[in-house]
């Protein structure tokens, strides 16, 4: 849930960035990562 939220929140604040899917996966990335290596 919080990880959603903050998801959701990032979302929101780059919703007028042309790049918000880029942004997205650059901050999604790292968390894909530790749940991996886990």
């Amino acid at each position: 849930v919080i990880v959603g939220s903050a998801i959701v929140r990032k979302i929101q604040e780059n919703a007028n960035d042309p790049n918000v899917a880029q942004t997205l996966r650059d901050f999604v990335a790292p968390l894909i990562k530790a749940t991996h290596a886990a």
